[in-house]
């Protein structure tokens, strides 16, 4: 049985892509660069003559289809897998549902997304972001318990774009 996805080389050889089969021959007719992303991710990127002009392409936007000046995102499922380019991982979005699918901030010193330590209460306080604001969840003894008062709204008020995960950067 033949795979349902294949890998295609970065420039520079560290890194590859996966694709979908039936996405590789036509994916594979353009030199593929690593992009820097963030948390020391990549993200797979070409150049392209566009109105005499050089731009950058990346490969999750050429597999779904979204053409240079065409406004959609699109998102990652899962963010650590930003060389995954099967549709499998892909999905349309906006930017408010790319924000609520990032991982924890790089300074996070919890270990968990939307959990803080307080140091005037001593406890661990949870919080969620609804319309660019901040909301407070609540405080607990610990990190953990604090992490699951926010699991619990963010599956609630972010649905399929919630990111929950305790070290996703």
């Amino acid at each position: 049985m033949e795979s349902t996805h294949k890998s295609i080389l970065l420039v520079g050889g560290r890194n590859s892509a996966l694709v979908d089969s039936d996405d590789f021959d036509r994916l594979s007719l353009h030199r593929w660069y690593e992009f820097p992303y963030a948390g020391g991710k990549f993200r797979a990127g070409t150049f392209l003559l566009v109105d005499g002009k050089k731009t950058t392409v990346y490969m999750h936007r050429m597999v779904m289809n979204v053409g240079v000046g065409d406004e959609r995102e699109v998102d990652h499922r899962h963010p650590n897998a930003t060389l995954d380019n099967r549709k499998s991982n892909l999905r349309f979005s906006n930017r408010s549902g790319q924000t609520m699918n990032r991982g924890r901030n790089r300074n996070n010193s919890s270990g968990f997304k939307n959990v803080c330590f307080d140091k005037r209460r001593g406890r661990y306080r949870a919080y969620i972001v609804l319309n660019r604001k901040q909301i407070h969840l609540g405080y607990a003894d610990t990190a953990e318990l604090a992490h699951s008062l926010y699991a619990s709204q963010a599956q609630k008020y972010h649905g399929e774009f919630a990111n929950t995960g305790r070290n996703s950067n």
